[in-house]
């Protein structure tokens, strides 16, 4: 759906493409993007973090952007960090989920709404498996034990890790048991060696946030340019009018963008404002 307009938002998938892997904020590519905020065009950063996570890149941010957290769960303004919209899980959708990992042998992570402290719940000896310790390693000001989901606060969604065996058979599950409140997404992390389940509110995507929030300010979705690099920018690519993957992405999420870049991370970052903007 490619269109002469001037596109009026960017939205950004983050690890993999305005940031490296592991590594923080790129200075050029932040510049750029205040630059592009400068010229009136909104800045939407769209991943599967949480407000924890993004807290850095926040800050470098444009005081008029937006961040897309928890892969659609969240909304946010970044100046004044104030929610727009968060979408949460039934009780029951969320623990059976939680279920359904046990089941499987994975320690689910209850992340709850932003209302209630965006803390994450952990159930059973997270600390245990190797990459669950490694990606929680960095939050443990927000972790805490998971008490009984009938006093937990809502979730805006519950993920875990595991082998590719484990991640699999979870998500058959949750989908041929939950699909009418529970919407997936799974990934493979090479950093963690181990894959990731999302399990979300039914219809939860990062598409289909960008899309809300693009409705909120009158933007038509032929004036939005998307960029990403994984399983879960695949709605959010269809939908721009213009959705571009990185070199490094996967066949599929190629498939779903209008076109590729050649380059990967931050620099087809910068490559697409300057074509695009001018800047």
């Amino acid at each position: 759906m490619r269109t002469n307009l001037q596109p009026r938002l960017l939205a950004l998938d983050v690890d993999g493409t305005l940031t490296w892997p592991g590594v923080g904020p790129d200075s050029d590519v932040i510049r750029s993007l205040g630059d592009v905020a400068a010229k009136g065009v909104t800045v939407v950063v769209a991943t599967g973090r949480g407000a924890f996570a993004t807290a850095e890149i926040a800050r470098e941010l444009p005081a008029s952007a937006y961040a897309v957290l928890n892969n659609g769960g969240t909304v946010r303004r970044v100046g004044d960090g104030h929610v727009l919209r968060a979408r949460h899980m039934t009780h029951a959708a969320a623990a059976a989920v939680l279920g359904v990992y046990r089941a499987c042998g994975m320690s689910g992570i209850w992340v709850e709404s932003p209302f209630a402290g965006e803390r994450y719940l952990c159930d059973g000896a997270w600390w245990t498996h190797a990459p669950t310790r490694l990606y929680l390693s960095t939050k443990l000001p927000i972790i805490r034990p998971m008490p009984s989901p009938a006093i937990a606060a809502p979730a805006v969604e519950v993920f875990a890790f595991g082998d590719r065996e484990a991640v699999a058979a979870a998500e058959r599950r949750i989908n041929d048991e939950l699909r009418d409140d529970v919407s997936t997404v799974s990934w493979w992390s090479e950093g963690l060696g181990a894959g990731g389940l999302e399990s979300l509110p039914a219809g939860g995507t990062k598409g289909e946030a960008v899309a809300w929030l693009a409705g909120e300010l009158g933007i038509d979705a032929s004036q939005v340019v998307a960029v990403g690099d994984d399983r879960n920018d695949i709605e959010m690519l269809q939908w721009a009018g213009r959705g571009i993957a990185m070199a490094h992405a996967p066949p599929d999420v190629q498939a779903a963008a209008d076109e590729v870049a050649t380059v990967e991370g931050p620099p087809a970052v910068r490559r697409v404002v300057n074509e695009v903007w001018g800047v």
